[in-house]
């Protein structure tokens, strides 16, 4: 079983071919934001179909969220890279 730096087991493992198979963006950002919640200690109630409040709003809370927690808990790897 695969387990963090801290000796914590990791809840999910992601097959990247199985990603657009079976799983839509939206679950992804959802256990993305999961990771960050358990390392802020945070919980978050967020709307269905929030992004009729501004485009791409789920994205931007999800990146803003990992970005505080790797500053928060000096771990790079929870920041998501981005390619431009």
């Amino acid at each position: 079983m695969p387990y963090l730096q801290d000796g914590r087991p990791v809840n999910m493992v992601f097959n990247p071919l199985g990603v657009p198979s079976r799983m839509n963006v939206g679950q992804m950002f959802e256990c993305s934001l999961g990771l960050a919640r358990g390392l802020l200690d945070r919980h978050y109630r967020i709307a269905p179909f929030d992004e009729r409040y501004e485009q791409e709003a789920s994205r931007k809370l999800v990146f803003s969220e990992l970005y505080e927690a790797s500053k928060q808990t000096a771990n790079p790897w929870v920041e998501p890279i981005t390619h431009t």
